[in-house]
C-alpha cells in the first residue's frame, strides 16, 4: 500500500486519521492504530461527520483485507445507504458517488453486500 505524498496540512482531519491508522497497521503498531480509530470516531461523533465515498475508498486502498478500518467503513457505507436519501446534504452521498466508490473497490462492494445481507430486517445502527 502506498501512502499519499501530500503535506498533512492539505488533508482534513478524517483523512489524517485514516492515513495514521493505515500507517500504524502497516508498521504493526496496534496501540497507535486503535488510538487512531478511537480519535476518528470521537471526531466524527463530536462534529456529526460521516466519511465521504472517497474516504471509504481511501481506507480500503491503504489497508489489508482484515483491517478493522475496512470493517468500520463498510458499516458506515451500509448506514449511509439505508439512512440517507440520494442528494442529502449537497449530494455528499449521492447514488452516483456511492456507486462509483463501490465500483472502484471490489472489496468494499463485497463487504457492504455481506453486511447488508447479515443485517436484513434488523435495526440499522450508527457506527459512530
Amino acid at each position: 500500500h502506498s501512502f499519499p505524498t501530500r503535506r498533512s496540512s492539505d488533508l482534513g482531519p478524517v483523512d489524517c486519521y485514516i492515513e495514521l491508522f493505515a500507517m500504524a497497521e502497516k508498521y504493526l503498531i496496534p496501540s497507535l492504530a486503535d488510538r487512531a480509530i478511537d480519535f476518528l470516531l470521537a471526531l466524527m461523533l463530536a462534529r456529526n461527520l460521516l466519511p465521504t465515498a472517497n474516504q471509504m475508498v481511501k481506507a480500503y486502498r491503504l489497508t489489508p483485507s482484515d483491517s478493522k478500518l475496512r470493517l468500520l467503513m463498510a458499516h458506515f457505507c451500509v448506514f449511509i445507504i439505508l439512512s440517507y436519501s440520494d442528494g442529502y446534504i449537497n449530494n455528499a452521498w449521492s447514488n452516483d458517488k456511492l456507486l462509483a466508490a463501490l465500483k472502484e473497490n471490489d472489496d468494499l462492494w463485497r463487504d457492504v453486500v455481506s453486511l447488508m445481507r447479515n443485517q436484513a430486517g434488523n435495526y440499522q445502527f450508527d457506527p459512530r
